[in-house]
């Protein structure tokens, strides 16, 4: 489960890639999200649901942009 929130002035899109690390630090599953649309001072949610067969693993965010949103 994600959040994003927009503390900039105007309406913005979100582009983030993301990774799982499993403890051999091996690359197990690995996805892109997107929040788009959202307005001054709003929280958005999501998710993405994932396959994985390891409980420990650790998330990382591997890329993160923000862009005006017309």
């Amino acid at each position: 489960m994600w959040t994003v929130v927009n503390s900039a002035s105007g309406k913005a899109n979100y582009t983030w890639d993301w990774e799982a690390i499993d403890t051999h630090g091996v690359r197990v599953a690995k996805g892109t999200e997107r929040a788009i649309g959202v307005e001054p001072g709003e929280k958005t949610y999501g998710g993405s649901p994932t396959t994985l067969e390891a409980a420990d693993v650790k998330l990382r965010v591997t890329k993160f942009d923000r862009t005006a949103a017309p």
